[in-house]
C-alpha cells in the first residue's frame, strides 16, 4: 500500500495431533478453508489443514510476533506419507500394548 504497511496473510491451521489451532503466515498463497498445507515448525515441516483466515490483521512492521510459515500446498505425496504415518502409529501402539500385557 501507499503507507508502506503490508498486511501479513495470517491463517489458522490445525495439525492432526494438536488440540489447538495455530496462526501461520501463508505469504502470497491464496488458500481456502479445508486446504491441506505444509507448515514449517520447530520439529520440521508438518502437514496441516487450513481452518480459517485469522480474525485479525497484522502489519509487517510489527516484528514482535513470529508466525510459522506455510511452505506450500500439500500434494498427493504428503497425503500418502500422512496415511503411512497414521498406519505405522497404529501398529506401534498395538506392539506396545502387547508388550505391556506380557509384563
Amino acid at each position: 500500500s501507499v503507507s508502506g504497511k503490508k498486511e501479513i496473510n495470517i491463517i489458522d491451521v490445525k495439525f492432526r495431533k494438536q488440540l489447538r489451532n495455530i496462526n501461520a503466515d501463508a505469504g502470497e498463497l491464496e488458500l481456502k478453508e479445508g486446504d491441506r498445507v505444509v507448515v514449517e515448525t520447530e520439529g520440521g515441516p508438518m502437514l496441516a489443514t487450513m481452518v480459517s483466515k485469522a480474525s485479525y490483521k497484522v502489519n509487517s512492521k510489527c516484528k514482535k510476533r513470529v508466525f510459522s510459515k506455510v511452505l506450500r500446498m500439500a500434494d498427493k505425496d504428503d497425503d500418502r506419507q500422512e496415511e503411512l504415518n497414521i498406519r505405522m502409529e497404529g501398529e506401534y501402539s498395538q506392539i506396545c500394548q502387547q508388550k505391556i500385557q506380557k509384563y
